[in-house]
């Protein structure tokens, strides 16, 4: 689906929120719902190699157009490359609806200095972001069709060091880390790489083929991480925020 009503991000946020990914550049969606003044907000992703028509966005009438980050994806051949053992004694417990206790003040202790294309948008209240991220984890928590999401043990002290939510599709044969991160007394220690691995193997033999992640453009320090890992640059994309002007001029904190 390129394009649809987000009910998650309008419950979060109290907005009508729709969001767009495409492969090329397609403006008729958003423009026939900016046409129609139905919306708050539309979050849209481009392909950075179709850059050149971006500038159309800005054209569109009655609203505010943010270029809100440069997203970069990496994909690994899990079938092809050789995953190295892990360095430390982790536990990796199956989250479920039941067991998410602990999740809540993990994602948010993680993420609390993680700035994503929300927090470039000035009518967005941080404090909802925030939340975004614990139902992202959550979502591939309770429902093991689409995903698995992890708490990750330190077998030695029985302490939650780190979690890691990823999705999968079997019958595209192809599975992404979405969410994941190390507890900050943990870290320096390779666990993020450990959990790299473990999901490796894990999708390895489930027969799944390719293994994607993505960050922002400017995450240097993963990008090199994710290289030593067997991940090559894929594909990138450029997304914007497309603000009612109504809700701009009455919620943008400038």
């Amino acid at each position: 689906m390129n394009f649809y009503y987000s009910e998650i991000e309008s419950r979060r946020f109290g907005l009508r929120v729709f969001r767009g990914q495409y492969e090329h550049f397609d403006i008729s969606d958003v423009a026939k719902v900016v046409k129609d003044g139905g919306f708050d907000l539309v979050i849209v992703r481009y392909p950075t190699s179709t850059i050149y028509e971006h500038y159309k966005l800005l054209q569109l009438p009655h609203c505010k157009t943010i270029h809100a980050d440069s997203l970069v994806y990496y994909s690994a051949p899990l079938q092809k490359i050789d995953i190295k053992p892990l360095r430390n004694e982790l536990e990796f417990d199956v989250v479920t609806p039941k067991s998410a206790k602990h999740l809540d003040s993990m994602v948010k202790t993680v993420f609390s200095d993680y700035q994503n294309h929300y927090y470039s948008n000035p009518c967005l209240n941080r404090s909802d972001i925030i939340e975004g991220y614990l139902e992202w984890a959550m979502s591939y928590a309770e429902n093991a069709e689409i995903g698995v999401t992890w708490l990750i043990k330190d077998k030695t002290s029985g302490r939650e060091v780190a979690f890691l939510a990823c999705s999968y599709d079997l019958g595209e044969s192809v599975s992404e880390l979405k969410l994941g991160g190390v507890m900050p007394d943990s870290e320096g220690r390779g666990i993020y790489s450990d959990f790299v691995r473990h999901a490796q193997l894990y999708f390895k033999k489930m027969g799944v083929e390719r293994l994607l992640t993505s960050t922002q453009l400017q995450n240097i320090a993963v990008q090199r991480a994710w290289q030593t890992h067997g991940f090559r640059f894929d594909k990138s994309y450029e997304t914007y925020h497309i603000v009612n002007e109504e809700l701009w001029l009455r919620k943008a904190n400038l």
